[in-house]
């Protein structure tokens, strides 16, 4: 779980971010006023940079992938692409948003001794790991928000490589 002063900053940051983000803007209004086409260019990748960095790695949110009580997770993330720092939801919730269900498995330790109701055959002296696929429960707000985040990283590296092909 985050500590009070991780999310503190971090709330900090997305608030930063986010009135660059909206100067950034104003730049670009004032700027298509005077016809400048080119900062109009420059001013949008950065905005779209730094909105591509508020969504996917610094909003205040929660994990939400599905334990193994099949309940969300509740503590806190950083973005809608990763999940918190607890066992490993931070890389499973990566490799679930982009659908690489290979490595979004999670193998289940057993937990804790086995009961009279979990009896295994004497022949099996160590439990088999069996693996589970990670699910994240998410919102429609979740769901817009990492792909908006994806379409702002986009558009920044096709405005910057668009940018150094250009000079």
């Amino acid at each position: 779980m985050a500590s009070r002063s991780t999310r503190k900053d971090m709330q900090g940051l997305s608030v930063f971010l986010a009135l660059a983000i909206i100067i950034l803007i104003i730049v670009v209004i004032a700027q298509l006023r005077h016809q400048a086409f080119h900062a109009v260019f420059v001013a949008t990748a950065w905005a779209s940079g730094l909105l591509a960095i508020l969504l996917g790695a610094t909003w205040p949110t929660k994990c939400k992938v599905k334990t193994r009580l099949k309940k969300p997770c509740r503590n806190w993330a950083y973005g809608f692409v990763f999940g918190c720092r607890q066992t490993s939801h931070f890389w499973d919730k990566f490799f679930a948003r982009i659908r690489l269900d290979r490595e979004a498995l999670n193998y289940a330790q057993p937990s804790g001794p086995p009961t009279d109701n979990d009896a295994e055959p004497s022949s099996q002296s160590e439990p088999a790991q069996q693996p589970i696929k990670v699910r994240i429960e998410e919102s429609a707000c979740d769901k817009c928000g990492f792909w908006l985040g994806v379409a702002a990283a986009l558009a920044t590296l096709v405005q910057t490589i668009a940018l150094f092909a250009g000079h």
